[in-house]
Order: C-alpha cells, then sequence, then structure tokens
C-alpha cells in the first residue's frame, strides 16, 4: 500500500492511522528520536519536509502532509470499510 513501509521482513505495508506520518518520538520508548528512523516497521515516514508521499491502490501517489487528520489516514489504509474518503 505505502512504498516506505516495505522494508520490514513481513512485507505488507504500514498503517498510518496507528500514529501519523514522520512520528520520529515515542515518549517512554525513544528517548532521543532521529528522524528518518522509525520506531517500527509499521509506521509512516520519510525524509520529505511535512510529509511523506503514499502510493495507492488505484496506482496514484498523493503527498500526505504531518498534519494529516489521523481518522483520515485510518480510512485510508483499510481495506473495504465503505468509507468514502477525499484526500486533502
Amino acid at each position: 500500500m505505502f512504498r516506505l513501509g516495505l522494508r520490514g521482513w513481513v512485507m505488507i505495508g504500514v498503517d498510518p492511522g496507528c500514529g501519523g506520518i514522520n512520528v520520529w518520538a515515542w515518549p517512554g520508548i525513544i528517548a532521543n528520536p532521529v528522524p528518518g528512523q522509525l520506531h517500527s516497521w509499521g509506521l509512516m515516514g520519510s525524509l520529505h519536509p511535512g510529509g511523506a508521499h503514499a502510493m495507492l491502490a488505484d496506482g496514484s501517489v498523493h503527498f500526505l502532509n504531518e498534519t494529516t487528520d489521523v481518522t483520515l489516514l485510518e480510512h485510508l489504509s483499510a481495506m473495504a470499510d465503505g468509507s468514502v474518503v477525499t484526500i486533502p
């Protein structure tokens, strides 16, 4: 689903609704976050300022801002949930 997530050993993509985009700091887990180094293979991030490119199932590519609503990200990463969303 999202190209940047295809770097883990399970190769299934990422879940941007799990916390957002480019979330480097995780209280209690990562004391000194390093931009570009994600806590988990399932998170979405990039070195692009302000967001990350995402390739959707229809083959289109969109730049999603770090400020994109987490609920919208959850709907974008779900399959066949019946939700109709518009990418800002």
